[in-house]
């Protein structure tokens, strides 16, 4: 957060893209992008901080701007294309989504991380329903190595069983 207001100028690259850069704090990089209007916008900025997150894809594919450095980039004045707020909890999504909707202008759409990128959704989806058919599969397979034991016990204590009962011990016993 520091980096991108120390000067209002810098960005901030993940650690895997400055290393495929080969760039460091301090240099510049040079930032492309379609503008407002379609065109091509580009402009050279100082690398005034790198982060590290958990996931390298996110570090090569996400930097970070100021709002000024980004609306002058985009020729966009006063306006703001999109705001990305991160839940802890992925069940308050739904609730986080409502209160938003009702707080803001009828105008602004507010949009739900599944229904931006529906493809990653639906193969979220998927991935749940794989995961209950193989714990499915694995619990039923426990079940049967389970039975298989009790039944290979109470099969081999059969004669065993059958001398104590004719020895006189209760049934229940």
């Amino acid at each position: 957060d520091a980096a991108l207001h120390s000067n209002g100028d810098g960005i901030v690259l993940g650690q895997a893209l400055a290393d495929k850069l080969e760039t460091r704090l301090g240099k510049r990089v040079v930032l492309m992008t379609q503008s407002a209007a379609g065109g091509l916008a580009e402009r050279g900025i100082r690398v005034t901080g790198i982060y590290h997150s958990a996931l390298t894809a996110r570090e090569e594919t996400e930097v970070y701007i100021s709002l000024q450095t980004a609306q002058t980039l985009l020729g966009l004045t006063s306006e703001v294309s999109e705001i990305a707020l991160f839940v802890n909890d992925t069940s308050m999504l739904e609730a986080t989504q409502a209160n938003l909707e009702a707080g803001l202008a009828s105008t602004l759409e507010v949009l739900r991380w599944d229904e931006i990128n529906e493809y990653l959704g639906a193969t979220m989806k998927t991935m749940d329903q794989f995961i209950y058919i193989i714990v499915g599969v694995v619990f039923l397979t426990l079940s049967f190595a389970l039975v298989n034991t009790l039944v290979m016990a109470i099969y081999e204590r059969t004669p065993e069983i059958g001398l104590l009962l004719a020895l006189g011990l209760k049934p229940r016993s």
